[in-house]
């Protein structure tokens, strides 16, 4: 099994500081990294590391696929704010996945939304929520310096998309999940098709309008 690291979605001038990490983790003999953005794509592949690109990068076109395949990478997550019949349409020259499942970033901020209420980066433990006046509660995903918010229902892929078999991998965006166990039970659970209780097609079945494939 290979493992990979993870670059942060964002930046913000930690570039350097990124890649140092890139090269403590290429001397511990990992080869593989997971990229969310163009100045990750380059600092890996600077330091020869195997490049997989996220959804994140909002790869949506076959131009775009053609691209990552001259650019070296390995795979392609295509953007999740593809239908399926967009998705079926793409002319594929590399390898390409959707995400199947996971709580879905909605908005990235640097500045932490619930530190006011009294909260600090040493008592959130990555758990804190924002609740909005429907009362849904939305998870907070942090890593130190830049705070995601997630959606408050997990993302899945359609069965349309599923019966189509035009992606070649199937990716889960693992997040507030808190146990391998839990993991592991949701992952069965995809596996066999049954429904969530609670859950969101996302675009996947609606579309974006006005959005031309080519």
């Amino acid at each position: 099994m290979n493992i990979a690291v993870d670059i942060p979605r964002a930046m913000f001038s930690r570039e350097e500081k990124v890649e140092k990490a890139i090269i403590k983790a290429k001397e511990l003999g990992v080869t593989h990294a997971m990229c969310h953005n163009i100045a990750a794509a380059y600092l890996c592949k600077k330091h020869k590391m195997k490049i997989h690109l996220s959804c994140f990068m909002n790869i949506a076109n076959s131009l775009s696929l053609m691209w990552a395949k001259e650019y070296g990478a390995e795979d392609v997550e295509l953007s999740f704010e593809l239908d399926y019949r967009r998705i079926d349409a793409l002319r594929k020259c590399i390898k390409t996945g959707v995400a199947s499942y996971g709580y879905m970033p909605l908005m990235m901020t640097r500045n932490c939304p619930v530190k006011s209420s009294g909260v600090n980066c040493k008592t959130c433990k990555k758990t804190t929520k924002l609740q909005d006046r429907k009362g849904e509660e939305f998870a907070l995903f942090c890593d130190a310096e830049v705070v995601e918010i997630l959606n408050c229902v997990p993302l899945l892929l359609p069965r349309e998309i599923n019966n189509t078999n035009s992606t070649d991998i199937n990716i889960f965006h693992f997040t507030v999940e808190n146990s391998v166990e839990n993991k592991e039970k949701i992952i069965e659970k995809l596996s066999e098709k049954r429904n969530f209780e609670r859950f969101t097609h996302g675009l996947y079945l609606r579309g974006v309008k006005n959005f031309t494939i080519f």
